[in-house]
């Protein structure tokens, strides 16, 4: 299952950023998208499938605490 998570880069200059983690079926982190997350939709959605996916996301993010980066796979 794939959420959006907050990351703390604790490395270098210390800075928070969205991204895309997925969990498998026992809550452990298998895969992070290393790139900030990216919001966009099929022209048929139009500008609504855009905002709920903004929606989903800030819901996700705003549930959990955030992670360190130094803690994620590699």
């Amino acid at each position: 299952m794939a959420v959006f998570r907050v990351v703390f880069h604790d490395q270098d200059k210390p800075w928070y950023g969205l991204h895309e983690v997925e969990f498998n079926d026992a809550g452990k982190i298998v895969w992070w998208n290393r790139d900030l997350a990216c919001f966009s939709s099929d022209a048929s959605d139009g500008p609504d499938g855009v905002a709920q996916l903004l929606m989903a996301a800030a819901g996700d993010a705003g549930r959990w605490p955030a992670l360190k980066e130094s803690e994620l796979p590699r």
